[in-house]
């Protein structure tokens, strides 16, 4: 008997979907494609549907169209994520063979994908958008230009690509993009002092002991002197301290902040509540931007 009959006729065995929400940009999309939900005929033996799904008006006006792939088929939930995983991982692979810009739904949550329990009760359903806008009057627009025109009569250079980020990171649709955006945008206001004459003759030494060292791969021995060679330069992390400390800013956001930003970057999780944290890196750079 087919498995896809089974599947379909069988939903307390076969009790588990995954659904995995994007959205392409309009650089690309799906031609051939009427937009009618359909099951989709693919190698595996489990049931794929695709349909489109409404977005912000905002994005479908650019172009952009939003899209649902679901799974249908997992024996169990854990079946299902996984499933969910590989789903993201492939429609994001195929965003980078085609050039497409795309992000995924649910950026918040654990998985870039949601399980659904076939047998539960559907239940009503919602969905609504909001924006809003801070558009200003024309007079004040070109006074506030001014302004901020003298009010120096050079720009630092980290100032100028610290603004440049943040204003960039408020183009973006997907919070963990913008967040990660917001961060660079504070690291580019610090700047990390040599330590040199502090640590005196440490350096030199800790080189001298690797380069006399019995490592016999060369790459690997001028990779640890060169790691050495960076510990001269005040640490990132170290340097943003002392900018807030500077303008008076608590350290424990940031301290939230950057662990999330290192979760992000370093381990690939996904951060629950990420907005609020969107929010106070926002907060923190407003707050140096006013008195900088």
């Amino acid at each position: 008997m087919n498995k896809r009959y089974r599947i379909s006729t069988k939903p307390t065995v076969y009790g588990w979907s995954v659904i995995v929400d994007f959205t392409i940009n309009s650089f690309g999309g799906i031609s051939g494609y009427e937009s009618q939900p359909v099951s989709i005929l693919w190698a595996e033996e489990e049931i794929l549907e695709l349909e489109q799904r409404k977005i912000h008006p905002n994005m479908s006006g650019s172009g952009a169209i939003g899209y649902r792939l679901k799974f249908v088929g997992a024996l169990t939930a854990s079946d299902a994520e996984n499933a969910g995983e590989r789903l993201a991982f492939a429609i994001l692979r195929l965003a980078e063979k085609r050039r497409w810009g795309l992000h995924l739904e649910w950026p918040d949550s654990p998985l870039p994908c949601r399980v659904v329990d076939r047998t539960g009760s559907t239940g009503i359903t919602m969905q609504a958008f909001g924006s809003a806008s801070l558009h200003v009057p024309f007079a004040m627009f070109v006074d506030e230009l001014g302004e901020a025109f003298n009010d120096r009569k050079d720009v630092p250079y980290e100032v100028l690509m610290s603004l440049e980020l943040c204003a960039a990171a408020r183009f973006e649709n997907n919070p963990r993009v913008r967040f990660v955006l917001l961060v660079s945008a504070l690291e580019a206001l610090a700047v990390q002092k040599d330590l040199s004459e502090q640590l005196g003759a440490l350096i030199p030494d800790l080189e001298a002991i690797i380069e006399k060292s019995e490592i016999e791969d060369p790459d690997l021995r001028q990779s640890l002197i060169g790691q050495v060679s960076n510990l001269r330069r005040e640490s990132i992390r170290r340097s943003i301290r002392q900018l807030l400390k500077k303008f008076d800013i608590a350290e424990a956001d940031f301290n939230e902040i950057y662990d999330a930003r290192s979760s992000i970057l370093h381990e690939g999780k996904r951060i629950p509540e990420l907005g609020r944290l969107v929010d106070s890196i926002g907060e923190i750079l407003k707050n140096i931007y006013q008195n900088f």
